[in-house]
Order: structure tokens, then C-alpha cells, then sequence
């Protein structure tokens, strides 16, 4: 037999070996020097695999070259994803003659050997569980169930089992793993079989020390796991610091409790406990000089809230008390500690404060500042004279002014002054009692950057960094400026997919040292880059939903940034428990690397009820029903009913969530609304809404920008031969509404919570078209614009200060239609109204505190008299509401609010004015609650019209405005 048909006779019988008896590793006999392609794919295995599943993982196709990286990134594929345990690749040549020179050459068959992975299909713990919850059990276990069977995680799951049960005074429980395994299904259920056992008791507790006054009984009467009790490890630091924070508490504060030392009996079913203690004497404190009612209240004295006494929590007590009484005003304050041991073995703590005279910070000037002015160098400091527009000015604390220096010195150092002196600050005493500030500097020379150089970018231009960088031609020079400008180059590089950049900057300095050149050079290195996508751990969730929310396609830079954000993307669809994005092992000289996303899905249906109370819509009931994964593509539908005593409102939303593309909501509403306009005898009639809308967003860097096409149609249920007595034409039911509308909407959003803000501000802008499309019925033709601005100041501990902007206008392109059955006939409705229900409406909880739902307006314009005298409200085309709010704490979560509300409805905006805004002022309560405040708040009008309450109380859940 030839040489060469010896080498083609073994190969064939390896091939068959590999797929009889797969390797313990993965083995590729391939020719790194030349590249077959591949003819055929075969694949074998000792399962029943799902090809399609396998086709995903692999980099080998036919028809391609088989590169030794393809073949490489399949294995590691199958065997990370845990499709197969093992995997062998073999090669087999084509002899297409024989004259073929040799292997390698040409076309080949690849045989894939796969050991199949053993799917874990449930995990289940049986036995005696003793006090335990299974969820509990389960919860710490690694081995999942839908994932691959992996050894480790079972052996790990015993003895995390084991140290639980231990934990929690289960000293002889037993556990011992029972998998069972259906080798032809290659699928398994993991049983942990337990046995609690009888939990051990605290059969004795002791203490050694000096216990003071106390006797045993008394420390063991202050801790929760007495004799008796369940012996539970865990707790027992937990224990020790109880009891050393109640020994504080009595006085004693130098009072320390160890960890007990633990000795079991022998059966291991009693525990004795021994806690190491020392009492110590008592240490009361003595406050001399000013009352100490506030100072409590505060939490400004020393040995609050359990603490002990060391010369640390004193020191730091004096910070605190002088920071307080210089931020009232008496700079000059002395606080001084001292110790006086009494002969009853106590240790008196003496604490002396002499506030002495209030004195006011009249003026703050700089001295040397040559560069900067001084407004430039006010605006960096919290120090400020008196102004009476600005809570807390005029006060001069002696924190706040070195912290105002430090900051100087900081701006002064990155504006290229690293020799800069700021301070220290002179003080001037009046004679009149006020003080007046001195901050002198030194400037010293300025450092400055001279010319830019940029050296191998490619990826990134130059161009696009001008402008960017903290360092730039003409300016000034620090490191800190010139590191966050290296570290800004490599975040865009990262980016982009190149993690292996080298970059830095070489210094050229003159010979004073003043100006420096930077040449920025780089080495770009390879761009890592996403080739396939791979799925795991799915089971109800389609993976074509999972790749669209994931947005990655073969070709993008998998930076690490890039698969944070998509782990972050899969977790906000509140579908999976636990989502992970990681590349897989690349080959070598590869830049290309696959994505293995696993996730484990979670419950995705919910159903919420609650019940509450509204000021304006009374007692009422809500039942939510939300599934968050509708047919497997991510899709969460919502059903929502809220019933009132004055509404009922039922809705229905369908969010299809995009990456590439924008994401779609499409909502359906029904709403009934109960109004008391007092028309003659009829004391309010219902008011019905439905239709229908499709919406979609953009998220930008600076905001988010909506768009929505919506149908609704609004109902009145009130006879027209009433309406027709009544004479009134611009009541809310009046007419009947059929509306089409495009609805543009902008919102810049900066505050520090979305639910209960305290800082920041938020801008609204919204732009409603109604258009008239006759196959819909639909006539209304106006523009509708609103806009709102809200700014949150935080005053610290003074509370917060809110104010808010509101304005809108609509502009009717036709008048509406007469002809509709519910007018009245004969009436002459001014061209500018429109629809009622479109119309502005204001006063309530939300709009005006001061004024009934709906009751703001102008007399004569947008409010009209019934037959009793009374002013009841029809609308109009324009809105102005001025909202001023100041929120201070109380005590907790508890705040007061004081307000001012503003503002009137014009029949035209046009007509708007200031002269004729409305205004009242009120107080009230508000709770902070996890879901946002609750309010209790009662408004008093400036003026009133009649019909109008002597005060209009509220009452609801969430911020005014």
C-alpha cells in the first residue's frame, strides 16, 4: 500500500472514530497553510441535536474556505452556548483523480462529532425542609433549570444547601444529589433530597466581663435569640451589636459586646453562647449656654442615635455645631468639650457653647485677580453677602468658605495658574457688626497649550476631536485637562470596536515652561467586531425578539460599552431575571468575536388593584392586568380600569419595542365622566370619550421627541331638549365630537426624579393638528400648541422651592358644525371656539388650588351664569398658569407646602393678559411616599366669583405639577 493511501485509509477510520466516541477535547486537524473549501457538512452526534440550533454556532459553511479561525470559533461556540459537551472536527479530501498532488488542496468533507449537552428540565428539592421556605432553597442553587447539566454547579449546590440548613440551626441536616438522567433525550432532573433534621437550641447564654450595674437577666432580656430559642449562626454579630447599641443607649458609652463564642453538646441539637462584654461607666453630657431643644432636634448633639463616646464623634460634633451656628449667623461661636470623672465612677461630659453676637456678611471681594473678574469668581462660591432674594446669604461659615477656596484653587489650577495662591481670607470685624471678606490670590504665570499634533488617526479624524478634547490651541494646560483628553480619545475609539489602541501625548515645553506642545499619537490596533449572535436560554421568548431588541448585527464594534447597554436594553423589557452579554473566546489573529447573550426569563404576567380617594373624582378602584411578553416577541399588553366615583376610565395599551426602527404604542380608550355644570334642573349629565392612537419616540442625548395619529370621538348623555331650554351654548355638552389628529411633542428632561423632584427642571412642548378626513366623519381643523416650564431649586434643609409656567393656545381654521343635533338652533357661536371638549380648561388640584375643577375663567367669556346666578365654566382657546410652590420638612417623610397659583382661560389667545390673571394662595400637607407624594392641600381665591367656594380643598396622589 502507498504512503498516500495508507495517510487517506487512517484519516477515514479517525472520522469514524470521532463519530462513534467523541474526543475529551475538542481536536481540529486542519492545514494552517492552505485552505480547503468546504464541500460538505456533516454532522454527528450521539443525541438528536437541533441542526438548526448547531447551523446558528457555526462559522463553517459550505462552499467557503475552511480557515483554521472559523473552525476554532465553532467549537468554542458549541461548547459555551452548551449545545454539546465536546465537539471533534475532521477533514476529509476530495479525490477528485488520482493524480490529486496531495491533501489539503481543493475541496474537503467536514465531519462535526458532537457530544450532546444534558439539558437540565427542572430542579427540585424533596425531603424534610425543616422551618425552611423551598423558594429559599432554590434561590441559592447555581445549576438552573433550561440550561446545559454542568457538574460543578451540583457538587456547589450541596454545600451551599448545607450551609444554609447550618445557618439556620439545622447542625445535622443531610443532603445528598439524586440526578436523573435520560441519556437517549440527553435531558435531566436534578433532585437535592434534604433532611433538616432537628434544629439546635440556645440552651444557655452567658457573658464575661464587667457587667456594671447590670445582671445577666438584663442583657439577655434585650436580645431576640433568648435560651430556647432556634440557634441561627448568622445572627449572632447581629446580636452582639444589639445589645452593645442598648448598653450605649443607657449611658454606658464606652460599652463594647464581642461575638459570642459558640460551644455545641454533643449531639449538636444544643448550643451554648458566652458574649465577651465590658460596660464601662456612665457617660452623661452636660450642654452649657444655650438651649438644647433645637440642637436635638437637629441631631447636632454628640451620642445620638447609639453612638459612643470617643474623642473622634466630639471633635466631629464640634464640626457640626459650629458649622450650624455660623450658618445663623454667629461666626464668632466657641464650643469646647470637656471631661470631669465623678466620684460614683461616672465621666461627666461638659459640652460649653457661647453662640455670641449674630454678625452679617455685608460684602465679599478678591484681591490680585488679574485674569478673571470678580462676578466670574463669585459665581464658584457658595459664600455670598446678604440678599434678601436669596434664602441663607449674609451668613460666613468657616466649612463652606474653605471648601469655596479649595474650589478656587481648583478652577484657577485647570485654567492653566498651577502656581496659583488663593487665601488665606481676611475678615474684617465692623464696628456696626457686620463682616466684610477678603479672598486675596496670587496668580503666578499661566501655562497654556501651544500647538495640537495628531499622528496615526485614521478611525477617528482629527477633525472630529477638534473642539472636543479639554485641551485645545491657545489654551490652558493642566494634566487633568490633558488625561481626560487621552481618556475622551480612547472612549471613542472603544466605540467603536477598538479596544487595543495605544495613545498618548508627547510634551514639547519651551524653556520657561509656560507653553507646552502636545502630539497626540496613537496605534489603532484591530477593530473588534461582532460576527454572530447566539442566543441561549430561552424558552418562551422567540430569539428573532431577542436579536431585534439586542440591535446587533455582524459587523458592529462589540465593545464592551456596546454589550452593556444591550444587557441593559434586555433588562428594561422586565421579561428576563437575569440577562448576560459576553463575547466568546476569539481565535487567534481574529478580530471578529460572537456574542452569547443567556437569559432566564421571569413571570411576565402581572396583575395589580388598589383603591383610593381623589378631591375631584371621589373614592375609587384600580385593576391592572399586564402581560409583558405577548406572544413571545416582547411585546407587553396592558388593560386598565379605574373606577370613580365620578369617572370610569378603561384602557388598553400594546408596546412593540424597536432598536433599529422607532417603537410603536397602540392604545385604545374608553372614558365616562360625570360633570356638575348645574344646568336648570339637571345637576350634571356624562360625558363620554373613546377612540384610538398610535405613537412612537426617539430618545436623543438632550430629550425625547414623540409623535402620535389618534381617532377619538367624545359623547354627551344628556337630552337636547335641555340643552335646548337651557340656552347656554357653551357648556361641555353642547356638541358631539369626532376628531383626527397628528400630535408632535418635545420634552428636555433634568431633574432629579421623575416622581417627587427637589432639583433641576423640566421643559414640555407639545403641538396637537387636528385635521378633517371625511371617511372618518372627522371635521375639526385647528392648532393646538402647549408649553410648560418647571424649575426645582433645593434649598438644602430649608425644603425646596418650585415654580411653573404654563401656556397654550388653539387656533380654529374653521368654525364648528351648527348642524349637529345636540346645539341648540339659532345660536351665533363666535368663529374662534372650536370643539368644547377641546378647549382649555383650569382649576383643581393640578392647575389652580384656590378654584373648583374647571371653575377658572373670565366672566362673560369663558364663564357663563345659569339660571341660579352662578358662573360655570365653557373653556376657551387660551391658557396662562403661574405656579409657585415653597415645600419644607416637617418631620420625615412628612412636608408643609405653602403656594401661589396664578393664572385665567381666555376665550382667544389672543386676548391674553396679565391683568386679567386670577389668583389665590393656600397650604398643605405632603407625604413621601415610594410611589410619590400624597397631598392634602386647601386654597383660598383673592377674588371670587359666584358659585365660587370660600376655600376648594384637595386631595391626591402625586406632585402638582
Amino acid at each position: 500500500m502507498s504512503r498516500r493511501a495508507s495517510l487517506l485509509w487512517s484519516r477515514w477510520l479517525l472520522a469514524m472514530l470521532c463519530a462513534l466516541w467523541p474526543a475529551a477535547s475538542s481536536a481540529v486537524e486542519l492545514d494552517d497553510l492552505r485552505w480547503p473549501t468546504v464541500r460538505s457538512l456533516e454532522i454527528r452526534s450521539d443525541g438528536d441535536p437541533d441542526l438548526a440550533e448547531i447551523q446558528e454556532l457555526l462559522a463553517i459553511e459550505v462552499g467557503r474556505p475552511l480557515r483554521p479561525a472559523d473552525v476554532q470559533r465553532s467549537l468554542v461556540n458549541l461548547q459555551v452556548s452548551g449545545v454539546a459537551s465536546y465537539a471533534a472536527l475532521y477533514r476529509r479530501p476530495v479525490m477528485e483523480s488520482p493524480e490529486v498532488a496531495e491533501p489539503g488542496i481543493g475541496e474537503v468533507e467536514v465531519i462535526l462529532a458532537l457530544w450532546s449537552s444534558i439539558r437540565v428540565e427542572e430542579v427540585v428539592i424533596e425531603g424534610e425542609l425543616g422551618g425552611l421556605e423551598r423558594k429559599d432553597l432554590l434561590a441559592v442553587l447555581p445549576q438552573r433549570a433550561g440550561g446545559p447539566l454542568i457538574e460543578s454547579r451540583l457538587v456547589r449546590g450541596v454545600f451551599r444547601l448545607q450551609d444554609l440548613f447550618e445557618d439556620r440551626g439545622y447542625l445535622r441536616r443531610r443532603v445528598v444529589l439524586m440526578p436523573e438522567i435520560d441519556e437517549k433525550r440527553k435531558r435531566a432532573r436534578i433532585v437535592y433530597r434534604v433532611e433538616a433534621g432537628p434544629r439546635a437550641e440556645i440552651a444557655e447564654i452567658a457573658y464575661r466581663g464587667d457587667l456594671g450595674p447590670f445582671e445577666e437577666r438584663d442583657l439577655t432580656g434585650h436580645l431576640r435569640d433568648k435560651p430556647g430559642e432556634p440557634f441561627r449562626r448568622q445572627r449572632l454579630p447581629d446580636e452582639a451589636d444589639r445589645l452593645e447599641r442598648w448598653l450605649i443607649e443607657q449611658g454606658h458609652r464606652q460599652a463594647s459586646v464581642s461575638d459570642p463564642e459558640v460551644t455545641l453538646d454533643e449531639d449538636r441539637t444544643g448550643a451554648r453562647l458566652v458574649y465577651p462584654v465590658r460596660v464601662g461607666p456612665l457617660v452623661p453630657l452636660e450642654v452649657h449656654g444655650v438651649e438644647t431643644k433645637p440642637l436635638r432636634r437637629r441631631s447636632l448633639l454628640p451620642f445620638v442615635d447609639g453612638q459612643g463616646y470617643d474623642e473622634a464623634s466630639l471633635l466631629l460634633s464640634a464640626d457640626r455645631l459650629r458649622t450650624y451656628f455660623q450658618g445663623e449667623g454667629h461666626y464668632r461661636v466657641k464650643v469646647e468639650f470637656r471631661e470631669e470623672p465623678r466620684e460614683d465612677g461616672a465621666l461627666v461630659v461638659h459640652l460649653d457653647i457661647e453662640p455670641g453676637p449674630k454678625l452679617t456678611l455685608q460684602s465679599v471681594a478678591f484681591e490680585g485677580n488679574e485674569t478673571f473678574s470678580a462676578d466670574r469668581l463669585s459665581a464658584l462660591i457658595k459664600t455670598a453677602p446678604r440678599n434678601l432674594l436669596v434664602l441663607g446669604s449674609g451668613r460666613l461659615v468657616d466649612s463652606e468658605l474653605e471648601a469655596d477656596l479649595s474650589n478656587l484653587r481648583s478652577f484657577y489650577a485647570l485654567e492653566g495658574f498651577g502656581r496659583v495662591r488663593v487665601g488665606p481670607p481676611v475678615i474684617d470685624h465692623r464696628p456696626d457688626g457686620d463682616l466684610e471678606l477678603l479672598i486675596p490670590i496670587i496668580e503666578g504665570s499661566r501655562t497654556s497649550v501651544g500647538e495640537l499634533t495628531f499622528a496615526g488617526f485614521e478611525v477617528v479624524s482629527p477633525g472630529e476631536l477638534a473642539g472636543r478634547l479639554e485641551v485645545e490651541d491657545g489654551g490652558p494646560f493642566h494634566p487633568r485637562r490633558l488625561r481626560r483628553s487621552l481618556a475622551f480619545i480612547r472612549q471613542q475609539y472603544e466605540q467603536r470596536g477598538y479596544e487595543r489602541i495605544q495613545v498618548s501625548a508627547e510634551e514639547n515645553w519651551n524653556e520657561e515652561r509656560s507653553r507646552v506642545d502636545l502630539s497626540f499619537q496613537i496605534i489603532e490596533g484591530p477593530r473588534t467586531e461582532v460576527d454572530r449572535v447566539v442566543i441561549r436560554g430561552n424558552t418562551r421568548t422567540k430569539t428573532a425578539a431577542i436579536r431585534r431588541i439586542a440591535g446587533l448585527a455582524p459587523g458592529d464594534p462589540a465593545s464592551l460599552s456596546r454589550l452593556t447597554e444591550v444587557e441593559r436594553r434586555l433588562s428594561r423589557q422586565g421579561v428576563f431575571r437575569r440577562v448576560e452579554v459576553e463575547r466568546t473566546p476569539a481565535p487567534l489573529g481574529s478580530s471578529a468575536r460572537d456574542i452569547l447573550i443567556r437569559v432566564e426569563e421571569g413571570r411576565v404576567r402581572r396583575i395589580a388593584y388598589g383603591a383610593g380617594y381623589d378631591s375631584e373624582a371621589g373614592f375609587g378602584a384600580l385593576v391592572s392586568y399586564l402581560h409583558s411578553n405577548l406572544t413571545g416577541r416582547l411585546d407587553s399588553l396592558a388593560l386598565n380600569a379605574r373606577v370613580q366615583q365620578e369617572n370610569q376610565e378603561y384602557s388598553l395599551f400594546l408596546d412593540r419595542p424597536r432598536v433599529q426602527r422607532l417603537p410603536l404604542t397602540f392604545s385604545a380608550f374608553w372614558v365616562e365622566e360625570d360633570l356638575d355644570l348645574r344646568l336648570g334642573d339637571a345637576e350634571d349629565f356624562q360625558l363620554i370619550r373613546k377612540g384610538a392612537r398610535v405613537e412612537t419616540y426617539q430618545d436623543l442625548t438632550w430629550g425625547r421627541v414623540g409623535l402620535s395619529a389618534g381617532y377619538r370621538k367624545v359623547e354627551n348623555q344628556i337630552p337636547a331638549d335641555l340643552l335646548t331650554e337651557t340656552g347656554e351654548p357653551f357648556e361641555r355638552a353642547d356638541q358631539t365630537l369626532r376628531l383626527t389628529s397628528l400630535v408632535a411633542s418635545l420634552q428636555v428632561d433634568r431633574r432629579d426624579d421623575p416622581l417627587d423632584p427637589s432639583r433641576g427642571w423640566n421643559s414640555v412642548l407639545r403641538l396637537e393638528n387636528a385635521i378633517p378626513v371625511s371617511s372618518l366623519g372627522t371635521d375639526a381643523d385647528f392648532l393646538e400648541v402647549f408649553a410648560q416650564q418647571t424649575y426645582y431649586y433645593n434649598l438644602g434643609s430649608f425644603g425646596v422651592l418650585a415654580g411653573s409656567v404654563r401656556l397654550g393656545g388653539i387656533e380654529p381654521f374653521s368654525a364648528p358644525d351648527l348642524e349637529d343635533p345636540l346645539i341648540p338652533p339659532g345660536l351665533d357661536l363666535p368663529s374662534s371656539q372650536i370643539f368644547i371638549a377641546e378647549r382649555f380648561f383650569a382649576g383643581g388640584a393640578s392647575t389652580h388650588r384656590a378654584l373648583r375643577r374647571d371653575r377658572l375663567g373670565i366672566a362673560g367669556e369663558t364663564l357663563f351664569p345659569n339660571e341660579d346666578g352662578e358662573f360655570v365654566p365653557a373653556g376657551g382657546n387660551g391658557l396662562l398658569l403661574l405656579n409657585l410652590d415653597y415645600r419644607f420638612p416637617i418631620s420625615g417623610p412628612l412636608e408643609g407646602v405653602v403656594f401661589v397659583d396664578s393664572g385665567n382661560v381666555w376665550a382667544d389667545w389672543r386676548d391674553i393678559d396679565s391683568s386679567d390673571l386670577r389668583t389665590g394662595a393656600g397650604v398643605g400637607l405632603r407625604y413621601r411616599s415610594p410611589i410619590g407624594p400624597v397631598r392634602v392641600e386647601v386654597g383660598w381665591p383673592f377674588e371670587r366669583l359666584p358659585g365660587d367656594s370660600v376655600a376648594a380643598f384637595s386631595f391626591g396622589l402625586g406632585a402638582s405639577f
